[in-house]
């Protein structure tokens, strides 16, 4: 089978391509990047319906969406976990379901995140959304993180509001969205994704998606890019290890603006000509090897199917 590599997923000749093009500019859908056996591969229907084989449930790993939101009322076993029967009656209901982490359940979803970090220099993880017919997931909103979307099976259609009051460009990590604050404006553009398609949107596009005739199941796979200003921060930081005029309190050096200026230009020049920024930079691009567990990933546990979430002519 071929490697998903980011270039594939994305329906382009190169990762450079991506990179150049792509990347932070535009939302992009690729049809039929992803085939039925590499879907099967991927995330059957069998894998799927085996991670609700576990009883109680974790309740951090399995979330019900609620009229747009999650519901953070959903009743708990008394071992503190999740039933599978509620979580099957609220998808019978209309409501999706999000498995979380994903990429730590499923060895296949992780083995395709870490190629992913490797090639893209960044962190990948995965959830699961499993939205029933003609149901939506969550209402109009943007990640503070780029996404990939692997549509596995049904069909989804995705909305992308381009405007919004008091649009965000490129939200940082921690970027807390406000629905009161940040108000859709109409969508601009309807994509229809179908099992194969891809989908990537930049973290701070608005976006809302509905399931279509069956029940939809995607994979979406968040992106986490380092920045400039997090490289810019963390080389200050390592630097102030260093040097003792950075740790020094303002006040000892200067008492106005005029004063300041001066000394803030010496204190950067000296932490941009030290090994700090090299430092920096190689921390920034490899520590994503850092955000998967070491060894073999969690097996999945077989077990009787829970949930119908294919639809009808799902593989």
């Amino acid at each position: 089978m071929e490697r998903m590599s980011l270039a594939k997923l994305c329906g382009k000749s190169s990762s450079e391509e991506f990179m150049t093009s792509v990347l932070e500019r535009q939302v992009l859908h690729s049809e039929k990047c992803v085939s039925s056996f590499e879907i099967e591969a991927l995330l059957s229907t069998q894998t799927l319906n085996s991670l609700f084989a576990r009883y109680p449930l974790q309740p951090s790993r399995y979330q019900l969406i609620k009229d747009g939101t999650v519901d953070r009322d959903a009743p708990r076993h008394s071992a503190g976990g999740m039933d599978p029967k509620y979580i099957a009656a609220a998808y019978a209901e209309g409501q999706t379901i999000r498995l979380n982490s994903v990429h730590e359940s499923v060895p296949a979803v992780g083995a395709l995140c870490r190629d992913l970090a490797e090639e893209c220099k960044c962190a990948v993880f995965a959830n699961v959304y499993m939205t029933p017919a003609r149901n939506p997931g969550f209402d109009p909103h943007y990640d503070d993180h780029d996404v990939l979307v692997i549509q596995c099976h049904g069909s989804k259609e995705w909305r992308i509001h381009d405007e919004y009051a008091n649009r965000t460009a490129l939200p940082l990590a921690g970027f807390q969205f406000d629905a009161q604050k940040y108000v859709p404006g109409p969508p601009t553009r309807s994509l229809m994704l179908n099992a194969g398609d891809t989908l990537y949107i930049p973290r701070g596009h608005m976006h809302s998606a509905r399931a279509q005739d069956a029940g939809s199941v995607h994979i979406t796979l968040s992106l986490n890019w380092p920045t400039w200003n997090e490289l810019l921060m963390d080389v200050i930081a390592r630097s102030s290890l260093d040097d003792v005029d950075m740790r020094r309190a303002i006040v000892s050096s200067c008492q106005s603006h005029g004063d300041a200026m001066p000394h803030i230009r010496a204190l950067l020049d000296r932490a941009f000509e030290s090994r700090a920024v090299e430092d920096s930079l190689g921390s920034l691009l490899s520590g994503y090897k850092g955000a998967y567990l070491e060894g073999d990933p969690i097996g999945v546990v077989a077990g009787t199917e829970y949930l119908s979430v294919a639809g009808e002519g799902a593989p």
